[in-house]
């Protein structure tokens, strides 16, 4: 941080930095569980149908790269129709979040991560849903929502609930209760699943400024 700023600006710049990159934090993780969930998928599923989604789910991947969101949504569809009970079902669908989330549909964003949550059967994608759904309930500014829904934390991404904890914390001005939950992750068996880097940037930015 520049030493010349005075501390409301050093806050602002925070929030700044953490609202402009959020949405890539949120990607790795997604891509991060993604490759274990659908290789656990695939081992226990009908082979030819696992073939059929995951060519329209790479399809649909290009489609959101070049932008086409309308044909992508098309395919989501599709998948949700005939291939419902697919992880690649539920991967699009964060997948296209991530693009409405990108292009500042937050709401529409929100509405297709519940869709996976309320839907998915497995439970590592729930956890996944789960989380960003907080996630986007705090750039909402719905914190209260943001807090309910990562509360409980006995599960593979503890660490990545409490950091959006923290996050909500210090989004509403509480910094020394946002430091201190920020803290409790260098204590929590599921560190390696956070950005150990910005875990480390935050506090130390807390603690240096308050």
């Amino acid at each position: 941080m520049d030493d010349y700023l005075d501390e409301k600006e050093q806050i602002e710049e925070i929030k700044s930095w953490l609202k402009e990159n959020w949405i890539a934090l949120v990607a790795g993780v997604i891509v991060g569980f993604a490759g274990l969930i659908s290789w656990n998928w695939y081992q226990d599923s009908v082979y030819e149908r696992n073939t059929q989604a995951l060519a329209i789910f790479d399809q649909a991947q290009q489609e959101l790269t070049l932008g086409n969101f309308d044909s992508a949504l098309t395919m989501l569809q599709n998948l949700r129709s005939n291939y419902n009970s697919s992880p690649y079902t539920d991967f699009l669908g964060l997948l296209y979040s991530t693009y409405l989330l990108s292009n500042g549909n937050t709401a529409d964003a929100a509405v297709e991560i519940e869709y996976v949550l309320n839907n998915t059967s497995d439970e590592y994608l729930q956890l996944i849903a789960t989380w960003r759904l907080a996630r986007v309930n705090v750039e909402m500014t719905n914190y209260d929502r943001a807090l309910e829904l990562v509360q409980n934390k006995n599960h593979p991404l503890s660490a990545n609930f409490t950091e959006l904890e923290g996050d909500v914390y210090f989004f509403r001005g509480e910094f020394d209760l946002a430091s201190t939950t920020y803290m409790s992750i260098l204590s929590d068996p599921n560190i390696n699943s956070v950005d150990l880097n910005i875990l480390m940037l935050k506090i130390n930015n807390l603690a240096a400024e308050f």
